[in-house]
């Protein structure tokens, strides 16, 4: 199977909870179990079972390939919340010189946290 690209326990327990549930939904949506998922994301149900007992964060790559794996089946994404997509497309909106600093911002704040 693929590499896991993931992110190990570097990452605060909030954070690692939030991913666990929504890679829990998402598989949850789709009908499949563990070791279904797994081999439509092309990784192993093992490290599926580890992102949903937040041991793991899925990488983006791996969070892309649930998309897809979503759209594929029909299913609406709703890997962001409702929050999450508001800022995303209100900073699509923005001039490059504004998401320049939107990203300066976002930055120093997860460095931080």
């Amino acid at each position: 199977m693929g590499a896991k690209n993931n992110t190990k326990t570097d990452k605060p327990p909030a954070k690692r909870q939030a991913a666990a549930e929504i890679v829990r939904d998402a598989r949850r949506r789709c009908g499949f179990t563990q070791q279904q998922f797994a081999a439509a994301l092309g990784i192993t149900w093992q490290y599926v079972s580890q992102i949903e007992n937040a041991k793991y964060v899925p990488s983006a790559k791996v969070m892309q390939d649930i998309e897809k794996v979503l759209s594929e089946k029909g299913i609406p994404s709703t890997l962001l919340s409702p929050t999450e997509a508001a800022l995303i497309d209100a900073y699509r909106l923005l001039p490059t010189e504004a998401r320049l600093a939107v990203d300066s911002v976002v930055s120093a704040l997860i460095r931080h946290w």
